[in-house]
């Protein structure tokens, strides 16, 4: 087993769960549940392959148009939860059935093709950091997403927890009602963190589209979402836990790519691509009963505003 190629494939695979960890994380602290993560990475990942292709192969329009497909759900699911007052975690597993089906639909409409779109082009790997003397040659293989996935993590628990913008958003997850009192805008911080969210999520599609392949495959995400919002649970809540526990997903995942090159076992392949997901279960069976999400979290702030 080559350990520089298993270090490197965990490192990409952690680029999609990493950003929808982030963005679940965000929209969570401020009391909204959102299981729709994969649909939104699905979104975005479509969207951006349809973006790339129109725009010539730019992939800084396919990126951006992987972002907004993702925050086109997320703020579907914004306007029926937060506005309205309804199920969050009913809407956001429909937005994840309707991006499965408005993708396979519109594959078809626009491409005049089933299972694949055309190819497109990809987002080139960090060949300028290969002059750097020892770990230029390591850093010029890792795609400009990974490194777009630290600055955001950085970002993101700097303005979490070093900021009035973070404690606001603690604030109204934790409890919206006291919130309201001292004058913050519970819906406009909720609306926020939930686009924000679907962006993120929407990125991480992206890579998997135009990053780490050059088409768009129906249902490519593969239950990614979910293991993104497992990471979650499993981080507490936590940026930097919930990024940790994105990058040892990752390394389950590659390690099954791995064994599954070298065949240093004999493992049927059905049985091996299942790891991933078995340690997922194993680990949140473990670490759920010490897990606590915001006390509104799921709790409609309508319901709760009129039941005074």
């Amino acid at each position: 087993m080559n350990l520089s190629s298993l270090i490197i494939s965990t490192l990409l695979l952690t680029i999609p769960l990493g950003l929808a960890a982030i963005g679940a994380t965000i929209n969570e602290k401020s009391g909204v549940i959102n299981i729709g993560i994969e649909g939104m990475m699905l979104m975005g990942s479509f969207t951006s392959v349809l973006g790339a292709y129109y725009s010539g192969g730019n992939m800084l329009i396919g990126m951006l148009c992987g972002i907004l497909g993702g925050m086109a759900l997320g703020l579907i699911h914004a306007v029926i939860t937060i506005e309205f007052g309804g199920s969050q975690p009913v809407s956001s597993l429909g937005i994840s059935l309707f991006a499965s089906g408005v993708t396979t639909f519109l594959l078809e409409a626009i491409f005049k093709t089933r299972g694949n779109s055309p190819k497109v082009n990809t987002v080139k790997t960090s060949e300028i950091f290969s002059d750097i003397p020892v770990i230029g040659k390591f850093l010029s293989q890792m795609s400009p997403y990974f490194y777009i996935l630290i600055v955001v993590a950085i970002a993101a628990y700097y303005v979490l927890y070093h900021t009035p913008v973070g404690l606001r958003l603690v604030s109204v997850g934790e409890d919206p009602k006291t919130a309201e009192s001292v004058g913050i805008n519970v819906w406009r911080i909720r609306y926020c963190a939930m686009l924000i969210s679907s962006a993120l999520a929407g990125l991480g599609g992206s890579y998997l589209s135009i990053g780490n392949l050059d088409r768009f495959q129906e249902n490519m995400v593969a239950g990614r979402g979910y293991i993104a919002l497992a990471a979650m649970i499993l981080g507490r809540w936590n940026i930097k836990r919930a990024v940790a526990a994105s990058l040892l997903f990752a390394f389950f995942e590659a390690l099954k790519v791995q064994i599954q090159i070298t065949k240093i076992i004999d493992i049927p392949v059905d049985l091996l691509s299942m790891l991933p997901y078995i340690i997922t279960l194993i680990m949140l069976s473990i670490s759920v009963s010490e897990s606590r999400g915001p006390k509104s979290n799921g709790i409609s702030f309508l319901k709760h505003k009129y039941q005074l």
